[in-house]
């Protein structure tokens, strides 16, 4: 059997829609074992976000059958600021409460949070590199979007990886 190119930019929308609902729930679910006021209150942007995208991959897969994937908004006046999840405050209030009780459910769905966000990211990164026109556009927005979040998540990993080593370094067996 053999796909036409709107048969492949279907499958290719298609997958990249499953991911994102995937990402979605995985921040739905995790939202409600967020310990931290401050965690929460970025889950509910990404979880914004990721509805955001699922509109408009679904606009897209709705057109495909047209091959018409219609105009694109400017992704640059609806990607958030690095900063508009958490400001400076609620970072380091983050760290030092992972770091007080590094048992607590935030860590860990932080980190799974980056693996999820680094996927979609490198995703939309190899799509964007097959696509033309108004596809690859769309997939260019989009990874732009996924690499603020993965960074996001990044950022914090790297931080509390920083802290926990120079803690057990200074007291490695308490």
């Amino acid at each position: 059997m053999s796909f036409t190119e709107n048969d492949e930019q279907i499958r290719i929308l298609s997958y990249a829609l499953d991911m994102e609902r995937s990402g979605r729930v995985f921040f739905q679910d995790a939202l409600q074992r967020m310990e931290n006021t401050y965690a929460a209150g970025a889950f509910l942007r990404i979880i914004e976000e990721e509805t955001r995208h699922i509109e408009l991959l679904s606009e897209k897969l709705d057109a495909a059958g047209n091959k018409d994937f219609g105009t694109l908004p400017e992704f640059g006046s609806v990607l958030p600021a690095p900063a508009a999840y958490f400001d400076l405050g609620a970072r380091a209030d983050f760290v030092h409460r992972v770091k007080e009780n590094p048992g607590c459910p935030d860590l860990a769905v932080f980190n799974a949070a980056w693996e999820i966000e680094k996927n979609i990211s490198e995703f939309y990164g190899r799509a964007a590199g097959r696509a033309r026109g108004g596809l690859k556009r769309l997939f260019d927005g989009l990874l732009e979007w996924e690499n603020r979040h993965e960074l996001f998540f990044r950022d914090f990993r790297k931080k509390l990886q920083e802290t926990y080593s120079r803690a057990y370094l200074d007291s490695p067996w308490g």
